[in-house]
């Protein structure tokens, strides 16, 4: 009886496996947004948000320095090669620079980042290769405490591949969550949910069915357009988001430049918590570098909000204001 059950076993558990994986396989890579649609509105806030995250070095007036501190020209490399997200950066700003936009993007999608820590040491045990592989932030769960990373066959390199479920041991993880200064994600994710349904129509469909028919019933779609701008712009006020408008539009300069450094302001607090996580990995117990990534010549959160009081004293001028804290 029991060589039976082995049988059985033996022959099914393949089976099972497969099948239970590949259906949640399919789920877990599925190319939509967590619950929203990742167009409209949400593709100007996110793509808005990572145009702005770090300058670029075709900008003549950057400003922007990166450097390690203590200088270690070989550990440099080994850290721009980590964090180099095209496989030609080399430079540690540029590819500094890369890493930060792409994580980015994915944190205001996916509400967290997770990178995989892979290394290599030498004879003295010390780091000589470093990557920060990112996995789709679907196929990763989180059980109980640790990291698991699912294949399932729809994304199998090879045909017919088992399927599997990777443990990624904690110390080498590196996380990267939305920061809990701006809400956390449960904000976050109230924020896109809402842009997700206020940009999936630009007019409502019981206009749009008495238009066909040729009728007037007094609404006003003009009304109706300032309504969601003046909803979205609420909405995202702790972001500082202009949906693209002009200055003049909308609001008064005082009050535009007040939204531009909250704007600002944002974005500071996300990069900082970036190289901030970057640092604490780079000298957590893993890797121990001894060495931290400086960012100058881009203005900081606390900068930034020593500009608020200066506006709000009125003894300013808004150009000089606008050019101290725009990348």
């Amino acid at each position: 009886m029991n060589r039976i059950q082995d049988i059985w076993r033996q022959r099914a558990l393949p089976f099972l496996r497969n099948s239970l994986f590949s259906l949640r396989g399919i789920s877990t890579y599925s190319s939509r947004r967590v619950g929203n649609d990742y167009s409209g509105d949400i593709h100007m806030f996110v793509e808005d948000m990572y145009l702005s995250i770090m300058p670029f070095s075709s900008q003549r007036d950057s400003q922007l320095m990166v450097k390690l501190e203590p200088d270690n020209q070989e550990l440099e490399r080994i850290i721009s090669d980590a964090l180099d997200t095209r496989g030609h950066q080399h430079r540690l700003s540029d590819a500094l620079a890369d890493f930060v936009r792409n994580t980015v993007r994915s944190l205001f999608i996916y509400e967290k980042v997770l990178y995989r820590i892979v290394y290599a040491t030498n004879t003295n045990g010390r780091v000589n290769s470093l990557e920060f592989i990112y996995p789709h932030p679907l196929s990763i769960r989180k059980i109980f405490g640790n990291y698991y990373q699912t294949s399932p066959w729809p994304v199998a390199e090879v045909p017919n591949q088992t399927v599997s479920v990777k443990k990624i041991p904690r110390e080498e993880v590196l996380l990267i969550e939305f920061p809990k200064e701006l809400g956390g994600k449960r904000t976050l994710r109230k924020i896109i949910k809402r842009l997700s349904v206020l940009g999936k129509e630009i007019a409502p469909d019981f206009y749009m069915e008495v238009v066909q028919k040729n009728q007037d019933i007094g609404f006003s779609l003009g009304k109706y357009a300032k309504a969601k701008f003046l909803e979205k712009a609420q909405l995202t006020k702790r972001f500082g988001w202009n949906q693209r408008r002009r200055s003049d539009e909308e609001i008064l300069e005082y009050y535009y430049l007040y939204r531009h450094l909250y704007f600002a302001l944002s974005l500071a607090i996300i990069r900082e918590n970036i190289i901030e996580t970057i640092n604490h990995i780079l000298n957590g117990p893993l890797l121990n570098f001894g060495a931290k990534i400086i960012v100058e010549g881009i203005p900081t959160a606390q900068q930034i909000r020593d500009e608020f009081e200066i506006l709000e004293s009125g003894n300013v001028e808004f150009g000089d204001l606008y050019k101290r804290t725009n990348l």
